[in-house]
C-alpha cells in the first residue's frame, strides 16, 4: 500500500518581523537576545521554518512583549483598535467582524 501523502498545512500569519523592526533591532541582534542564529530568525520570519512555543516565548521576553501578541498583533497598533473595538456594543461588533470578514474573501 502507497503511503498517505499529507498535504502542506499553511502556516499562520505572525508578526515577528513587524516587532523586531518596531525595536529597530537587526536579525543578528535580536537573534542574540532570543538566543538562536540570524540565519533561524530569518527563516521564521520568512516562513520556511515554523516557530514553536519555546521560540515565542523567548522572542516575547526579549520584545517586551506577549508572545500572543507576536501572533495576532502589528506593534503600536492592536491596543488601539482593542480599545477601539471593546468601546462598541454588540450590533457594531458584529458589523465591524463582517466587514473584516469581507475584505478577508476579496484578498483570496
Amino acid at each position: 500500500m502507497a503511503p498517505v501523502t499529507k498535504p502542506k498545512r499553511q502556516r499562520r500569519a505572525h508578526f515577528i518581523k513587524e516587532w523586531r523592526e518596531h525595536l529597530g533591532l537587526k536579525q543578528d541582534e535580536a537573534a542574540a537576545r532570543i538566543g538562536v542564529t540570524q540565519s533561524k530568525i530569518s527563516r521564521i520570519e520568512n516562513g520556511t521554518t515554523p516557530y514553536d512555543q519555546d521560540f515565542l516565548e523567548e522572542a516575547a521576553d526579549a520584545y517586551g512583549t506577549t508572545a500572543a501578541a507576536l501572533l495576532t498583533g502589528i506593534p503600536g497598533r492592536a491596543d488601539d483598535i482593542t480599545s477601539k473595538f471593546n468601546q462598541l456594543n454588540n450590533k457594531e461588533r458584529d458589523q465591524i467582524l463582517d466587514l473584516i470578514d469581507f475584505l478577508l474573501s476579496k484578498k483570496s
